[in-house]
């Protein structure tokens, strides 16, 4: 779950921001646009990405292994592991998956795909790893090799952990970092495949997103299994003081029937609703000049000259004191 059952039948997302925000210096959700659906088909989608002269992007991609997989298809997936594999079918992660990957394709000049695995019994809430241990330091070359190198994985991997995604996304943000040509950073996507809500450290994972939409960076989320999603549809649109809408969330099941037997209605539907916000996100990095990378350097050295400078009487003296109810919202839950 994203926010603990405390809030759930009496108490809106809403007012939890705004209790939180004059204590923590969050800005209200109403000062982000929220990019609505507007697109029927992908050519639309990538004829308004062609009129906002997307030239090339680069995918990142975060597939959960935690332990939840194994009980989250006893309604979508027959009563199987997600990660079950098959001959006869792909398993949803595999779907998605591909399905992303081949509409993304053209933006993509090198075909070189990084990949990361996260909830596994290695990584757990923590930390994130190559999807498999020989993956090059660049990523795979070609879907080919994902494709492979997921079999391998799910093959192997031990299911543990709960879910956050804040590892995954502190990763997409050091791969942007690191392609900087010149002034410049790349624009990227990060899809995360994911079986569940955030059920770990909600407020860090909500930091998370916000220190990304500094970043040109879009993050798909897709989430696989039986849910349920209300969590994930908040997380999605009532996270404040982003610089931009820069997250979208879909259900795969919304647009996919049968994963035993996927049409090419399913996967473009499950495409369009996927990419839906790609073009007004990447509008709003242009507009926003989040691809310079001076901005960075000059908020870094602005950063720094301020923390060396400040006496320490001007420092916060204490924290602020959550009361009980919001230590209660914020506490770890058991491991699984």
């Amino acid at each position: 779950m994203l926010l603990v059952q405390y809030f759930k039948h009496t108490l809106h997302v809403g007012l939890l921001w705004s209790i939180m925000t004059p204590h923590m210096g969050w800005a209200t959700p109403q000062t982000m646009h929220v990019i609505e659906d507007k697109f029927e088909c992908l050519e639309q989608i990538q004829d308004a990405l062609a009129h906002e002269g997307l030239e090339s992007s680069e995918l990142i991609v975060g597939i959960d292994f935690t332990l939840s997989n194994r009980q989250q298809g006893r309604q979508t997936f027959s009563g199987r592991n997600l990660h079950r594999l098959s001959g006869r079918y792909q398993n949803p992660y595999q779907a998605a998956l591909k399905i992303i990957a081949q509409s993304l394709q053209e933006y993509d000049d090198d075909q070189v795909y990084p990949v990361y695995r996260f909830g596994d019994s290695l990584t757990r809430h923590h930390s994130v790893l190559p999807l498999t241990n020989d993956m090059p330091e660049d990523g795979y070359q070609g879907f080919e090799q994902v494709e492979q190198a997921y079999v391998t994985a799910a093959q192997q991997l031990q299911l543990a952990g709960q879910t956050s995604f804040v590892p995954i996304i502190h990763q997409a943000m050091e791969i942007v970092r690191s392609r900087r040509e010149g002034d410049h950073y790349p624009y990227h996507i990060l899809l995360i495949l994911t079986d569940g809500a955030v059920n770990h450290e909600v407020a860090q994972n909500i930091d998370a997103v916000v220190q990304a939409s500094d970043y040109p960076l879009s993050i798909i989320v897709v989430g696989v299994g039986d849910g349920p999603w209300d969590k994930m549809i908040e997380f999605d649109d009532n996270i404040p003081k982003r610089a931009f809408d820069n997250l979208q969330f879909l259900n795969l099941h919304d647009h996919v029937r049968s994963l035993d037997d996927l049409t090419a209605e399913d996967e473009e539907d499950f495409a369009v609703a996927a990419l839906q916000e790609l073009p007004e996100q990447y509008a709003k990095i242009k507009q926003l000049d989040l691809m310079n990378a001076r901005r960075h350097d000059t908020s870094a050295s602005a950063s720094a000259s301020a923390s060396q400078s400040a006496p320490r009487e001007a420092q916060p003296a204490k924290k602020f004191k959550k009361p009980l109810w919001l230590k209660k919202l914020f506490k770890k839950q058991p491991k699984a």
